[in-house]
């Protein structure tokens, strides 16, 4: 992942804001991924919680936003390979998924997958409606 990423970074601006209620002057949304175990209760009413709900058609991406995206989008194009030493002069290739890659190929004109979007993201829909609701 990047760097100063992942739920540990969420976890603690929460815990920031909760603690000091006085910084919010705007709604804050926290969004969280479907497999977060967790449980944020926000005592403020400017901090508001979504979760992504859990794609279960998705065998390849089981948790995280990728989830939500349908196995048709995880095409070869977004992943990339490297070559990693191993101890003893052996070697292994590991494969990660690109999520810049993968993001600029749904949403950017001219990616791969940019004229099926509206397909793709159709199970973000319930996610885009909550934050709307949570800003009004």
């Amino acid at each position: 992942g990047s760097v100063g990423t992942g739920d540990s970074k969420l976890f603690s601006l929460f815990e920031h804001f909760e603690v000091r209620q006085q910084l919010l002057t705007r709604k804050a949304i926290f969004c969280l991924d479907c497999d977060v175990k967790k449980n944020l209760v926000a005592t403020h009413p400017l901090l508001r919680i979504v979760r992504l709900s859990k794609n279960s058609a998705n065998k390849i991406a089981d948790r995280g936003v990728e989830n939500l995206l349908p196995e048709s989008a995880f095409l070869n194009e977004f992943y990339r390979q490297k070559v990693e030493a191993l101890p003893y002069g052996g070697k292994k290739e590991v494969v990660t998924l690109d999520k810049v890659r993968m993001a600029a190929g749904i949403c950017l004109e001219g990616g791969l997958l940019y004229n099926t979007r509206a397909d793709l993201l159709s199970l973000f829909e319930p996610v885009v409606r909550s934050i709307r609701q949570a800003v009004t």
